[in-house]
Parts: structure tokens; C-alpha cells; sequence
């Protein structure tokens, strides 16, 4: 996992792709139970993803990442 978070901070979609596999469906859960909705769950694990992305290099350390 260390190696894949140290890939996607470096700009590896293809990293950053497999640790969001890893932590969607958690992170699915979390949306659904908050917004009791399935369509809005989805919306909001999108929007995650995407926020994510945009800011992985204003994350200042990586241990954020390793607890899945």
C-alpha cells in the first residue's frame, strides 16, 4: 500500500486509480448511511474522488491514505 500511495502522490493515475478501488466501497458506505440515499451516495463518493485527485498535492503527509 505504501508503495502505491507514494506512486499516486507522484502523479500515477494508475496508483491513484487502485487505492480509490480499495477504499470506495467504504467510502460508499459512509456517504449512504449519512445521506440515506443511494443516488446521492454515489454523487457524493464522485465528487470525493474527484476533490481527492485535485488535491493530492497539498496533502502534507501520507498516513491519511494507509488508514483502510
Amino acid at each position: 500500500m505504501n508503495e502505491l500511495i507514494d506512486q499516486a502522490l507522484n502523479g500515477d493515475t494508475d496508483a491513484y486509480t487502485k487505492l480509490i478501488k480499495i477504499h470506495s466501497s467504504k467510502l460508499y458506505n459512509i456517504a449512504l448511511v449519512r445521506l440515506n440515499n443511494e443516488d446521492d451516495a454515489n454523487d457524493a463518493l464522485q465528487e470525493t474522488i474527484i476533490r481527492i485527485y485535485k488535491n493530492l498535492n497539498k496533502l502534507k503527509t501520507k498516513n491519511i491514505l494507509k488508514h483502510g
